[in-house]
């Protein structure tokens, strides 16, 4: 009988107990239905919603994770009864904003639409770097422009610059000419004074850059082929490169100097 019995002294600070067991509460549960819309906002970035997952919170606990797509994606959860519900991206790329959804759950269908924008902000040119191309005069220089596309060939200059060859996405495609089939309808994006220098002419320019340059183009690491890029840089005539050769043929277009580039979002082909 001890056990059963508390004095007023433990009951005001302890309280009562006893050798029966506490019976777990078992929580009620329902199955509830989640239909997702997963819009993306490109501007100068690729992102698709395949490579996007996204979070399903329950009372402040992650539930359930779902991949995205561009399609409705629908999955059944099973939920407590009660609760509040929230659903954010779990791995959004850094340049993108995301709105997210939320309520009560209530054994009703749940649908949302997260909307994911491109909010990346392209550098601006750093035109400081014209002063240490050999021979501006052989460029004809444009806008500063952001173009994104795919590396289909890096290679070495004799001037020291460093150049790979970019399939812009369509929505680029205007910047190239006629003159880029000489180079299989291909963007060159040249970066200054990047490797070695057997041009003479070029020699004291790169060596100046080397020694006093020190902006963002910097010690820039350089793509791969088959990397997704947004590019920055001058949009730039090469008036010495022309298709079909000679002086009736139309300078190619290139991006000259580059200022910075980016991994895309979305990097499958």
């Amino acid at each position: 009988m001890k056990r059963l019995i508390c004095t007023l002294l433990l009951l005001a600070t302890m309280g009562c107990s006893s050798d029966t067991p506490t019976q777990p509460t078992v929580q009620a549960t329902t199955s509830v239905v989640f239909g997702l819309d997963v819009i993306v906002n490109n501007n100068f970035d690729n992102a698709v919603a395949e490579d996007i997952s996204f979070n399903i919170w329950i009372n402040n606990q992650i539930w359930s994770t779902v991949q995205g797509n561009s399609t409705r994606v629908t999955q059944t959860v099973k939920l407590p009864l009660q609760g509040q519900y929230r659903i954010n991206s779990a791995n959004r790329p850094d340049t993108y904003s995301s709105t997210e959804c939320f309520g009560s759950v209530n054994g009703n269908p749940v649908n949302c639409t997260i909307t994911l924008s491109d909010k990346y902000v392209p550098p601006g040119c750093d035109d400081s770097l014209i002063a240490f191309i050999y021979r501006p005069a052989r460029l004809q220089f444009g806008p500063c422009v952001t173009v994104a596309g795919r590396v289909e060939l890096v290679e070495d200059e004799t001037d020291g610059d460093g150049e790979f060859l970019l399939k812009p996405f369509d929505k680029y495609k205007d910047i190239l000419t006629s003159g880029n089939n000489a180079r299989n309808g291909l963007l060159i994006v040249e970066s200054i004074c990047r490797g070695d220098v057997s041009q003479e002419e070029a020699d004291a320019l790169c060596k100046k850059y080397r020694d006093s340059y020190t902006g963002i183009a910097k010690d820039m690491p350089w793509p791969e082929v088959g990397q997704c890029l947004v590019t920055t840089g001058r949009q730039a005539l090469d008036l010495g490169h022309r298709f079909p050769a000679g002086p009736s043929g139309v300078p190619w277009a290139e991006i000259h100097p580059l200022t910075k580039w980016k991994l895309c979002a979305h990097q499958q082909p």
